[in-house]
């Protein structure tokens, strides 16, 4: 218990004004650790688009850059892919554009 507890105080807080965004090669097991660590009354988890596995991590950053601004801090200072001041349709609409600028061929899943 002891050690859960440590980790636990290492870990960045987020609640119901923080949202998330990455990537996932089986979306079914990244709901399922989310929603095993928060509760599953307590996720949305919404899968916007379908790529290739070879460009998952190209997608990921171009994303990622354009949301910045949004992430939070961890303890120990590192940027996190956890957001902060940005609702998710804002991040939708943000992912839909960077994908597009960026070329990546995809189908939306929303």
């Amino acid at each position: 218990m002891r050690q859960t507890l440590c980790i636990a105080e290492r870990c960045a807080k987020v609640n119901r004004e923080h949202c998330k965004f990455g990537r996932a090669k089986d979306f079914a097991t990244r709901r399922g650790n989310y929603e095993g660590t928060f509760g599953a009354q307590n996720v949305k988890f919404l899968p916007i688009a379908a790529l290739a596995e070879s460009d998952l991590a190209a997608a990921e950053r171009c994303v990622l850059e354009q949301l910045s601004a949004y992430k939070i801090r961890g303890p120990s200072g590192y940027r996190l892919e956890w957001l902060k001041g940005i609702r998710p349709e804002q991040v939708i609409q943000i992912a839909q554009e960077a994908l597009r600028a960026n070329h990546i061929t995809h189908s939306w899943l929303i």
